[in-house]
C-alpha cells in the first residue's frame, strides 16, 4: 500500500479504456509486484505529489485535504472551526 501511495494512487478510481469512449474500472493489485505494474501502467492517472505534505500515506492526504480546507476558509470563524477539526 506505501508503494502504491508513494506514486500518487490514494485509492482513487482507475480507469482502462477498453474500446473509443468505454472505460473499465479497474481493481487495486494485491501485492508488490502487481503494483509495479500498475504504477507504470496508469501513472497518468495518479495524483501529483504534494511536496509540503509527508509521504506516508493517510498522513498525506490529510494534510493534501488541509490544504485544501485551508485555501477555501473565508471567515475567523470558519477557520477557527476547521482548525478543531486538525486536532
Amino acid at each position: 500500500m506505501e508503494f502504491l501511495f508513494q506514486h500518487g494512487f490514494y485509492f482513487q478510481k482507475v480507469y482502462r479504456q477498453i474500446a473509443r469512449g468505454t472505460f473499465q474500472r479497474v481493481p487495486y493489485p494485491t501485492d508488490l509486484a502487481e503494483a509495479r505494474r500498475f504504477v507504470i501502467e496508469f501513472k497518468s492517472q495518479a495524483i501529483a505529489p504534494n511536496h509540503d505534505a509527508p509521504a506516508n500515506g493517510l498522513s498525506a492526504v490529510r494534510s493534501r485535504v488541509a490544504g485544501i480546507r485551508g485555501r477555501t476558509v473565508r471567515s475567523t470563524r470558519a477557520a477557527k472551526a476547521a482548525a478543531e477539526l486538525d486536532r
